[in-house]
């Protein structure tokens, strides 16, 4: 980070060189009004960058140096196609820290870290840690998280807590950590019929399952709008359930396939990239008039 503003400074210095006298000799304009926002815009994303460098991104839970913290057994299952979630907690003297991971060690771009942890997932971990979350494991479940990390030094008063409540199974407790099995919970993508009966669905390389009948498809991620089904072609609208999750009611049984329609995403990426290319153009060297052209060099 610091190379990086040095190198922006340096530019910064050179440009400010050339832009400084022609500002002098020229009017009060727009060229001022900009090169004062661009310097100005410069200081500040430069101080919070290196505000946040040394504070909060020095904490974050995603560091280069950082060994393991997910359990063999379970880094082992990314490579299925479940995925199941797993949710790890860190307890200290001073704070309480989880985030939920899919088989496999936090990485910047995870689904569960690109936006803000749902409200009731939250409230069912603050239960959980309180001891008074008796339907925590139901609906961390709903939610697809199949298991319970915590990583050593494990506070024992926890520990207890979560042995205590119910809907909770300890699978194993090593020198890593102890890591619990959430009862009954639901995998990334579950059918559930008109009996009430859950099965978990899995998609192939090509990403269409099929469903044997009528009911409801259930997603064990954040609602959002953008979450279409397409059940033989038809497109299904998400709706969102009491837990917070897209479904989709099905009519019939028949092949279905699940997309992320990121029609917001999209945008914000292809005005980026129109953003790059007009700069892009705008620093190349642009040639001369012909009026600027010396009549030696056009005859």
């Amino acid at each position: 980070i610091i190379c990086a503003q040095i190198l922006a400074l340096l530019s910064i210095f050179a440009i400010a060189e050339r832009i400084l006298p022609q500002l002098r000799r020229s009017n009060f304009g727009f060229k001022h009004i900009a090169s004062a926002t661009t310097v100005l815009v410069t200081i500040i994303s430069m101080v919070l960058i290196t505000t946040w460098a040394t504070t909060v991104g020095a904490n974050s839970l995603v560091r280069a140096n950082q060994e393991q913290v997910i359990p063999a057994f379970i880094t082992d299952l990314a490579s299925t196609n479940e995925k199941p979630k797993t949710l790890v907690i860190r307890k200290n003297s001073e704070q309480l820290q989880y985030f939920v991971t899919r088989g496999e060690d936090l990485k910047l771009g995870d689904p569960d870290i690109s936006s803000k942890t749902p409200e009731q997932v939250h409230n069912a971990i603050v239960d959980l840690v309180n001891g008074i979350g008796a339907n925590s494991g139901q609906l961390l479940g709903f939610y697809g998280i199949q298991y319970i990390f915590m990583k050593n030094p494990a506070d024992a008063g926890l520990v207890r807590t979560i042995d205590g409540i119910g809907g909770f199974t300890r699978s194993s407790a090593t020198k890593d950590g102890v890591v619990w099995k959430i009862n009954n919970s639901h995998a990334r993508v579950t059918f559930s019929n008109n009996k009430g009966q859950y099965f978990p669905i899995n998609f192939d390389d090509s990403s269409i399952a099929y469903v044997p009948g009528d009911g409801v498809i259930i997603l064990a991620e954040k609602f959002d709008k953008a979450w279409e089904l397409l059940l033989e072609g038809k497109l299904i609208k998400a709706d969102e359930n009491q837990y917070g999750l897209p479904e989709f009611k099905i009519p019939n049984k028949g092949n279905i396939s699940l997309v992320h329609n990121g029609t917001n995403r999209r945008a914000w990426v292809s005005l980026q990239l129109i953003v790059i290319i007009t700069v892009i153009i705008l620093a190349l060297p642009s040639g001369r008039r012909r009026r600027e052209v010396p009549l030696e060099e056009l005859t």
